[in-house]
């Protein structure tokens, strides 16, 4: 059986990842990390498609925030009086520290010292903020974040700065996600 005849194309796990899943995988042990020399920037013609389609889901976040935002207000102040948005610093592109804004779904409390993620039977959840979590409605003001450059509707996450600190220590190249 000779394998450079067959029909067979055979090629890491990592390279199957990327290339057909579009996932980067990163394996447990840090030994061998050769294919990381593999990731690129995006091209000029990502960008752009990328920026276009940032545009465009401002211009629907924008309308859908119009049409829901006094219903949502309405809702909050019945359940949990106070602001209606919800302020978190996170970490975006090239590790830079923004404001994201969103709805907000919990009672309030110190966020800033009670470091914790919010989990599926959590306390601070309020009825209607438990709906806009699972419709994801809590999260079109981020619209405003979207058009100021500072996330983007395609990409990782940008996460909490504190657990940020925290995946650091945690999860080896955590900070490559922020390029």
């Amino acid at each position: 059986f000779n394998i450079e005849h067959s029909k067979f194309k055979i090629i890491s796990i990592e390279h199957f990842l990327e290339e057909y899943l579009q996932k980067c995988y990163i394996p447990e042990s840090n030994d061998d990390l050769h294919y990381l020399d593999d990731i690129k920037p995006f091209n000029m013609w990502q960008r752009f498609q990328k920026k276009i389609i940032d545009i465009m889901a401002v211009v629907v976040l924008f309308l859908v925030f119009i049409v829901l935002r006094l219903f949502v207000q309405r809702k909050i102040q019945e359940q949990s009086p106070g602001d209606i948005y919800f302020r978190q610093f996170r970490v975006g592109l090239n590790n830079k520290e923004f404001e994201c804004i969103k709805f907000r779904s919990m009672h309030k409390h110190d966020s800033e010292n009670d470091v914790r993620t919010a989990t599926k039977n959590d306390d601070r959840k309020f009825k209607f903020g438990e709906f806009m979590r699972k419709t994801r409605i809590d999260e079109v003001p981020q619209f405003l974040n979207i058009s100021k450059g500072q996330m983007s509707l395609i990409g990782p996450r940008a996460e909490w700065n504190q657990l940020v600190e925290r995946y650091e220590k945690q999860i080896p190249y955590y900070t490559q996600r922020h390029i």
